[in-house]
């Protein structure tokens, strides 16, 4: 599921550390979406093909994503998602890669409702080459912020 992304700019990529997802990375980020529920889906999409800034970490611990508009990061033209202001965890999932006993772990995470980063522990700059891999489990962590109670 790439594309989810647009391509940085020059700009971006010369002047404010901006990347292009890694093909493992956009795996990722494309299973975070598919597994979240459908009425989320379309506005995280929306979000993502908004954001027109991802750092990474330098250890590959995490992606960051930002809307910048005239210099400053502004997301409120993006969409909101149907949970709680504040930091909200959406999504975790395990992911079992080749050559590693333990399974990686990827968690999405949004604040005051736009989607702003996808952690990975531990980093995975060893399987960025990756085109997919085998998700073990996920966890729903997005139930007890939903807007107007439980889901």
């Amino acid at each position: 599921m790439s594309g989810l992304i647009p391509p940085p700019s020059l700009w971006f990529r010369l002047w404010r550390g901006a990347v292009t997802l890694s093909p493992f990375e956009a795996w990722l980020l494309g299973e975070c979406v598919q597994r979240l529920p459908s009425d989320f889906q379309p506005v995280l999409r929306d979000q993502l093909a908004g954001s027109n800034l991802v750092q990474r970490d330098p250890k590959f611990r995490e992606l960051r994503f930002y809307r910048v508009v005239r210099g400053r990061v502004d997301r409120s033209a993006l969409p909101e998602l149907p949970v709680k202001p504040g930091e909200v965890k959406l999504l975790s999932l395990a992911v079992r890669v080749p050559d590693r006993a333990e399974p990686l772990h990827a968690v999405l995470w949004a604040v005051d409702r736009r989607v702003t980063m996808l952690n990975f522990d531990p980093g995975i700059q060893a399987y960025q080459h990756l085109s997919t891999a085998s998700v073990e489990g996920v966890r729903q962590s997005w139930r007890s912020n939903v807007v107007g109670g439980e889901a």
